[in-house]
């Protein structure tokens, strides 16, 4: 069991971003709060998994990653016991504040054959909410705009009553005029346009507006869970590009389709500049119980050998408050790990 805390290996500062050698855009989570420290909490008990049973997520042990979470918390606060940590990382919260909870759930169409942030993961980070802050499950609410959040795999696995909010199933005419109207939480608030440096199309060369969606605009305080993985475009898709999932499209695209062309790496900092996103976020963790860095190459969950684990699951969470300093750790590891496998370095968002 180990708790460390991480220096930013590379990128950029944590909060200053020269845009164009003169703008000087800010992005800063947390007022007051300087900080860009990291920290890495290792457990070998968290998952215990073959690498070939199916439900990898049966292997991985609630209670452990609840105790991972307390520490990490504790180190990144330096403070002796979780619910003093928490109070201090929620130190702007009042009574009926909404929790906006932003996993990776982009993979979760594939079952158990690749890579989704850890229900597990996401329950320990509501448990210290509802423990150590006081939120009451009803104001929490978990999305991933992208995809249909599944009961079996990701619903089922969380004890907590909370609010989930994903892609809307056009299922019935009723679903498609709701979507059309913009009705409901994964609508996109036509209020909270996103600033895009450059131009966003889609497929036809069409422009396309990019919006905060209303879980989000609706929400006080955010927490990005991210996973330690690659990107088939990018170097890693980190705590910054997870955010691609909160962006709602004025063509009604489920998927940030037009996000992945020549604009990627400008919208990916666009969006993370954001107030309804920068200014609300209060904590950023990213799950590494497993992780991934093989994306485009093979398919499915593999060990890795650079990280000091068991049985090649890493086994580690990192915690942070700072989205730049986060997202170099995460692509530090990301990159040792292809570079120990022959694969192809990609750059950055941040280089």
């Amino acid at each position: 069991m180990v708790a460390s805390s991480l220096a930013a290996l590379g990128g950029l500062s944590a909060y200053e971003l020269l845009r164009d050698g003169h703008e000087k855009a800010r992005i800063k989570p947390n007022p007051g709060d300087v900080s860009d420290k990291v920290v890495r909490i290792y457990d070998p008990r968290a998952a215990n998994w073959d690498y070939s049973t199916v439900k990898y997520l049966d292997f991985v042990d609630q209670h452990v990653v609840d105790e991972m979470m307390d520490r990490g918390v504790c180190e990144l606060m330096s403070v002796g016991d979780p619910k003093s940590g928490w109070k201090q990382i929620m130190s702007t919260y009042e009574r009926g504040d909404k929790i906006a909870v932003k996993p990776n759930f982009n993979n979760v169409n594939h079952g158990y054959k690749e890579l989704i942030t850890s229900p597990q993961v996401v329950s320990a980070v509501i448990r210290g909410l509802v423990l150590h802050v006081g939120v009451p499950e009803s104001d929490i609410f978990v999305y991933d705009l992208c995809k249909v959040i599944p009961d079996e795999l990701v619903k089922g696995r969380i004890s907590y009553r909370v609010n989930y909010v994903g892609r809307r199933v056009l299922r019935s005419v009723r679903d498609r005029v709701l979507l059309r109207l913009r009705r409901g939480l994964e609508a996109p608030d036509k209020s909270a346009t996103i600033r895009m440096t450059e131009r966003i199309v889609d497929r036809k060369g069409e422009d396309v507006s990019c919006y905060v969606p209303k879980v989000l605009t609706q929400a006080h305080h955010l927490i990005n869970i991210a996973l330690l993985t690659n990107h088939i475009y990018i170097l890693a898709s980190g705590p910054l590009k997870n955010h691609f999932g909160t962006v709602r499209f004025s063509n009604l695209e489920s998927y940030p389709v037009c996000l992945h062309g020549p604009a990627l790496k400008g919208a990916v900092l666009d969006i993370n500049r954001d107030p309804h996103i920068c200014q609300k976020t209060r904590l950023i963790v990213v799950d590494a119980l497993f992780g991934t860095y093989g994306r485009g190459e093979f398919s499915g969950i593999r060990k890795w050998k650079t990280f000091p684990c068991k049985n090649g699951a890493p086994n580690t969470l990192f915690l942070s408050r700072d989205p730049f300093a986060m997202e170099s750790v995460v692509c530090e590891h990301v990159r040792r790990e292809r570079q120990s496998r022959g694969l192809r370095i990609l750059p950055s968002v941040t280089t």
